[in-house]
């Protein structure tokens, strides 16, 4: 309601303001009138103080299909783990943000290594600020991202991709290497000394 005071509302005139339709009826007590806020006045958020809708720190999930009941932005601290295991493992700098618009999350992360450590196995983007759904509650074959840049990788890459981990707050990293065109599951043969990766994970909860 841009910035109108209850004095400047028009007034709800007729024998019965209660039958008007559509309406929000506001009793202005400096003059002793019933005024009235029409809906596009109520959702109208333009005004100088306005333009925020501010939803509950803990979500009030609902079932409804067409109800927006969360909506989130913050930071979450990206990590990387061979086979499970972080051993020795150091950073140059890490960085993550996300935005949540009810199910859907978003979530960019920017990663430098300065060791890779001595663990060994398949690569994990770990630390993700909301878990995947379980096995049961939705399929998270489609849900991951594309690492969007790379530098200082221990192996010509000409593609690279995370997919996530069901029930995790972990995605795999997969990729294509220049000398192979099979989509292989990466480890630290990859992510060596110095390697830097940024990307983009998008998914549902």
């Amino acid at each position: 309601m841009a910035d109108t005071k209850i004095s400047d509302l028009t007034a709800l005139t007729g024998a019965n303001v209660a039958s008007a339709t559509d309406v929000l009826a506001i009793v202005d007590t400096s003059v002793t009138t019933t005024k009235k806020i029409t809906r596009a006045q109520l959702f109208d958020i333009s005004d100088s103080g306005g333009g925020q809708i501010t939803f509950p720190a803990t979500q009030n999930a609902s079932a409804g299909a067409n109800v927006l009941d969360d909506y989130e932005e913050g930071t979450w601290t990206p990590g990387i783990s061979f086979g499970g295991g972080t051993t020795g493992l150091t950073y140059t700098s890490r960085t993550g943000t996300y935005t949540k618009i009810g199910r859907l999350v978003i979530a960019h992360y920017y990663l430098s290594l300065n060791s890779n450590g001595s663990s060994s196995g398949a690569a994990l983007l770990t630390g993700l600020p909301f878990a995947f759904p379980a096995a049961t509650a939705d399929d998270v074959s489609g849900m991951g991202g594309a690492v969007l840049q790379w530098v200082g990788m221990g192996q010509s890459m000409a593609y690279m991709c995370v997919s996530g981990v069901e029930g995790a707050t972990t995605a795999g990293f997969y990729g294509i290497t220049t000398a192979n065109v099979t989509l292989l599951a990466l480890t630290e043969t990859t992510f060596i000394d110095s390697s830097t990766v940024t990307g983009l994970v998008i998914y549902r909860v």
